[in-house]
């Protein structure tokens, strides 16, 4: 199960996401992280041929190369997004890589839905989807969160999410819960 946090300045709301894989998953991201870095190792020192040994260097570099952002983020994956009246903000940590901050501007109105993904022992899981809206009022796709999070956390960040709404200068309209 996934750990989140949800925290406030008054401001702004932050949720704070970090993946936690099971125990079958962990197993398995060390089995091919050994395999990719015995690979790796086997293909430089190879004694044979070094045009094999080259290619095999090189096939082994791509797939590393295309594997290591998931294997990071299952193995130290953490997603922190922040909510204000204007913006959402969202950036990923791998561990030792973090991703461009992404900023998203909602106009002032916000709109949430929670997508249930599993549900295990009667707790629901899945993300959460934001939305706003054009000059037009039509609902315009925002984000998303990418770790799974229960219902339970989701109807307590939308909380924290309204309270800042309410208590802003600007006196914005309310979130939208659809």
């Amino acid at each position: 199960m996934n750990t989140i946090q949800i925290k406030t300045d008054g401001v702004c709301v932050y949720l704070i996401g970090n993946v936690a894989p099971s125990r079958i998953a962990r197993v398995l991201l060390c089995i091919i992280g050994l395999s990719l870095v015995t690979g790796i190792t086997l293909s430089i020192f190879s004694k044979g041929d070094l045009q094999n040994g080259g290619t095999a260097l090189i096939v082994i570099g791509v797939l590393g190369t295309l594997l290591s952002k998931y294997l990071l983020w299952n193995a130290f994956g953490e997603e922190i997004i922040s909510f204000s009246t204007k913006t959402i903000v969202s950036q990923y940590n791998y561990g030792i890589i973090q991703s461009a901050k992404k900023v998203m501007e909602h106009g002032g109105r916000l709109a949430f839905h929670f997508d249930v993904l599993r549900e295990e022992d009667g707790v629901k899981e899945g993300q959460v989807h934001f939305q706003g809206y054009d000059k037009n009022n039509q609902p315009i796709p925002l984000f998303r969160t990418t770790v799974y999070m229960s219902e339970k956390e989701c109807n307590l960040l939308i909380e924290k999410i309204q309270i800042v709404f309410e208590r802003d200068p600007v006196k914005m309209p309310p979130p939208i819960l659809n």
